[in-house]
């Protein structure tokens, strides 16, 4: 910090730490003169140009709005290429209306600012020059109380001076700061009195991308009917309410005292933000929030940094504000004259003027909104602590840091008591919603009375803008023009994602080091030399390495006759990720595979064998789950049985993930798989390669849980002992759970016999199924993914065969060559790690029949 600010601060504590008079408020009236009452914490720069217009008022009013809109356009194109050799601008001139030109005057305003030079417009001028003279468009700032961390008293008293200053426009005293003095007039206007709190929200636009309230739609003009509302414990507190909105007392306090696992940026907004859209098929989104900086920080730890989030909150309601939408209601002039401006049609050609309504009033309206507070806090860790720790260890971690808000301790107690580790892998942060949201959220008990007086709204139900509007051409033009926009936005949004994700590298899956780990480290095995050594294998989804996939012609030129690694993998089974190859493969002697269409030679290792297939194991498969239980036993079961399905079945997915993607909308799902296998393959000796040798080398006899931890989580719990490999076409179908019970219902046989029809693309013959289907994911496993035709796809299907099932697997504790020490503790870690990949599902089940029933 600068040292006369610090001089300034170190004055505020020695002479008016705690102020007593008028004299020591003047220290700190002179301070916000000085410094101000915030400070710029980050800014971007560039460069911004403005065209203004100004219209006759006579053309304004015989004009439309889509003309209005249309010559506006054309002046700009105009002004742009204006004076540019080659443009077209005469042309631009011409086209437009000759009362527009004759009445309309233009005013350009360019940051940073621009001299007119010859042949080249101002616009032109100013896009060469911004970017070597670029000035601050955006602030982000932050209140300079803010800055004071070593002095509490002095920074409580200089946040409320700030508060007065910002609320009444002039600078407080003492007297009036501690309320025993009646408050001057403010030099800002004041809400109208009497008015309830929140009809800025209910009875307004709202656009649920931006999660925004937007311009007042209905009249508010008319008070003469309702009878006020007032606060039942302090009758003092009467407010007036518009003909058409009701306020019922609906007093609430909600805390979410377990933690919520956040997995994607919509849950977030999901949790903090309870947004209901009545017709809605859930969750519209949040689309082009993403603009916003803190929003794009969101995404990118979701997306493409490894993070998890954990929320806590606290929710206290006041009482609810809603609003009648029918009879239809009457808008307010502004509200009014927008609407009639509209087209009646909806053409994506007049696509502009509907987006600039929506930027106005939002695509929906606020017909209730329950009023109050809340706050809540967040914790995002690194996700490489879950590789290093219990997830009870991590569980405690967050709750310690949630206790300061449900304990009336100091915040600091406690988060001396967080582990050091954990700080250091994770971002805390709280915020408030509502009272006086200046206060420290950490002394939320001081915060909670002030939501009576300034209570936020906390929760939103929406309708439809179309849904205001009698039946006519034009609502059936709004309703067009909000499917379309929303549907833009969504697809917007998951390029964004995608963007995202295609970008993230590997997993963190190193915090920090602990004393035994360090001094092990200079023995520690070299990944990076063990996969160039051991890799490609097979993977699910082709050749691959570690997680990332090889694609078969692009194979190195020294593995272009051998066989690709199917066997000997290690696999983690809590979640079905394959790992690093364990065994040791010696490319010698006489052991080839032919392929039979290709009739191209392979060599194998020694030791692997083929064991024989049937063409049985070529038949398509289809498997019915009516429930996300039934889905997720399919990984309980084939763990029972010794084995691991590939495909959609390749990794074992969270029950609730299951529930909420296929089941939670009366809806079933049924996964079929038509194999192309290639050859079968086994093992028997199992003989460790160096790099799993030196793995094993590492682990103490003493049971230690991070270094076996960090064992497994490298080297999986099991190694692959026999497979089946090929390609597959696979397909996963939801359906509505009511086919089996209306009249011409089908059978569980019929349904089976379709769905493999489906894969095979015969003909269904049955529009009942057909009809009440949809193949949500159809892909290719295998093979070159690029490839559209089928027969040249199986051809080419050797050089990059799929892992189709893992037949047999055998635990790292059954390894003959392991120290017996070692071999137990591996057993006991392996066990515990079962057991609680297990006890989550038990969790999840219950989760999902406490909220069915």
């Amino acid at each position: 910090l600068d040292p006369i600010f610090i001089q300034s601060v170190d004055l505020l504590a020695s002479e008016a730490s705690n102020p007593s008079n008028e004299e020591n408020q003047i220290y700190y009236n002179q301070f916000i003169e000085t410094f101000g009452t915030h400070y710029v914490s980050r800014i971007i720069v560039g460069g911004t140009a403005h065209l203004y217009t100004l219209m006759d008022q006579s053309y304004y009013k015989e004009s439309s709005y889509e003309e209005r809109t249309s010559q506006v356009s054309l002046m700009f194109q105009y002004k742009q290429y204006n004076g540019q050799i080659g443009s077209n601008s005469n042309e631009i001139w011409a086209s437009m209306k000759e009362k527009f030109r004759t009445t309309s005057s233009t005013l350009s305003i360019f940051r940073p600012p621009v001299a007119s030079k010859e042949n080249k417009s101002d616009w032109e001028t100013w896009q060469n020059v911004a970017g070597n003279y670029p000035v601050v468009i955006n602030r982000t700032l932050f209140s300079i109380h803010d800055l004071i961390k070593d002095k509490p008293t002095v920074r409580e008293h200089l946040r409320k001076t700030i508060e007065f200053y910002l609320q009444k426009g002039v600078m407080p005293t003492l007297a009036e700061l501690n309320g025993q003095s009646k408050s001057r007039n403010s030099l800002i206007s004041p809400k109208p009195q009497g008015s309830i709190i929140g009809l800025d929200v209910v009875g307004c636009g709202y656009d649920p991308l931006l999660l925004e309230s937007k311009y007042c739609i209905f009249d508010q003009s008319n008070f003469t009917e309702n009878e006020p509302w007032s606060d039942p414990y302090n009758k003092t507190l009467m407010y007036s309410i518009p003909n058409g909105w009701f306020a019922v007392n609906t007093p609430e306090s909600l805390t979410l005292d377990g933690s919520i696992l956040v997995t994607s940026v919509e849950d977030y907004f999901r949790q903090t933000r309870t947004v209901t859209v009545r017709k809605s098929g859930g969750f519209i989104g949040i689309g082009q929030k993403r603009i916003q900086r803190t929003v794009t920080e969101f995404y990118r730890r979701f997306y493409q940094d490894y993070y998890n989030l954990v929320l806590r909150m606290k929710q206290m309601g006041w009482y609810t504000l809603s609003v009648s939408a029918f009879p239809y209601p009457k808008l307010n002039p502004t509200a009014q004259v927008a609407f009639d401006n509209l087209p009646t049609h909806f053409d994506v050609k007049d696509l502009k003027i509907w987006q600039d309504f929506f930027d106005i009033f939002g695509t929906h309206v606020v017909v209730s909104s329950n009023m109050g507070g809340q706050v809540w806090a967040e914790t995002w860790y690194e996700k490489c602590l879950t590789y290093e720790h219990t997830q009870t260890w991590i569980d405690e971690q967050v709750t310690t840091n949630w206790l300061f808000f449900i304990s009336s301790r100091g915040t600091h107690d406690y988060r001396q008591q967080v582990d050091e580790r954990f700080r250091q892998y994770s971002i805390f942060s709280s915020q408030l919603l509502g009272g006086t949201e200046s206060i420290d959220p950490s002394k939320w008990e001081e915060w909670a009375p002030t939501v009576k007086t300034k209570p936020r709204p906390i929760s939103y139900r929406l309708i439809s803008l179309d849904e205001i509007l009698p039946e006519s051409d034009l609502r059936n033009a709004l309703k067009s023009a909000i499917d379309y926009v929303l549907k833009l936005a969504e697809t917007e949004d998951r390029d964004y994602i995608n963007q995202l994700e295609n970008a993230r590298g590997s997993p963190k899956t190193k915090c920090s080091r602990n004393e035994i780990r360090t001094r092990r480290e200079n023995s520690a095995i070299n990944y990076e030399e063990a996969k160039n050594v051991l890799c490609p294998y097979i993977g699910y989804k082709g050749v691959e390495c570690l997680g990332s996939i090889t694609r078969g012609r692009n194979l190195i030129a020294e593995n272009a006759t051998r066989l690709p690694i199917g066997v000997g993998m290690t696999l983690d089974i809590t979640t079905g990720t394959l790992l690093l190859p364990a065994l040791e493969y010696i490319y010698l002697g006489n052991n080839y595979w032919t392929d039979p269409i290709s009739n191209t030679t392979y060599q194998a290792p020694r030791g692997v064998t083929f064991p024989t297939f049937s063409e049985n194991d070529n038949q398509p498969v289809a498997r019915v789950f009516l429930t996300a239980t039934e889905l997720s036993n399919e990984w309980k079961y084939e763990k029972l049985r010794g084995s691991w399905l590939g495909g959609e079945f390749g990794h074992s997915k969270s029950l609730a993930d299951i529930y909420s993607r296929f089941f939670s909308n009366n809806q079933a799902t049924a996964i079929t798989q038509k194999p192309y296998v290639l050859y079968r393959l086994r093992v028997e000796n199992l003989r460790l390669n160096k790099y799993a040798k030196q793995a094993i080398a590492q682990l103490p006899t003493t049971y230690n849980e991070t270094l076996y931890n960090d064992f497994l989580r490298n080297w999986g719990t099991h190694i692959v002992q026999q497979s089946l490999i090929g390609g597959m076409h696979e397909q996963q179908v939801l359906f509505k759970d009511c086919i089996f019970s209306f009249n011409g219902a089908i059978t569980s046989d019929n349904l089976d016999d379709y769905l493999k029809k489906d894969i095979l693309s015969e003909t269904l013959g049955n529009s009942f199924y057909a009809d009440r289907r949809i193949i949500s994911v159809d892909h290719w496993l295998g093979g070159d993914s690029t490839e559209k035709n089928e027969t040249r796809w199986q051809q080419i299907l050797v050089d990059n065969p799929a892992l189709l099932k893992i037949e047999e697997y055998v635990p790292w504790s059954d390894v003959i060559e392991i120290d017996p020490d070692v071999r137990n503790n591996l057993r006991k870690m392996i066990q515990s790690r079962t057991a609680a990949a297990d006890k989550v599902r038990i969790e999840h089940f219950e989760n999902l029949l406490t909220e069915s029933q």
